[in-house]
């Protein structure tokens, strides 16, 4: 089960997915694209927060944090089973965006 403060942060990622959802352009430019969050969605998170959890003390490396949505559900596994989370990313706007969101 998912503590408050990380069903928190989900729900404002969530609410950050429907918005975009609503003002997705019809041919979007690459750059318009590097933008938006781009998650793997609720469903793909859950499967890999218990896929995480069930290992014991997972090492988890990430590449291509983005805006660190994919993160937050695997910092979780790794924090709940003695693990840890290494993610990484190339742009410092969306490593940044996720420092902010992490909990």
């Amino acid at each position: 089960m998912l503590d408050a403060k990380v069903l928190a942060v989900l729900d404002i990622y969530h609410a950050r997915m429907s918005e975009e959802r609503k003002t997705r352009p019809a041919n979007p430019s690459a750059a318009a694209l590097d933008d938006r969050l781009l998650a793997v969605g609720p469903d793909t998170g859950q499967l890999l927060n218990i896929l995480a959890k069930s290992q014991k003390a997972p090492a988890i490396l990430e590449l291509g944090t983005s805006y660190g949505y994919s993160a937050i559900w695997l910092a979780d596994a790794a924090r709940a089973a003695g693990g840890r989370l290494v993610t990484m990313e190339l742009h410092d706007y969306k490593s940044d965006y996720a420092r902010q969101m992490s909990v």
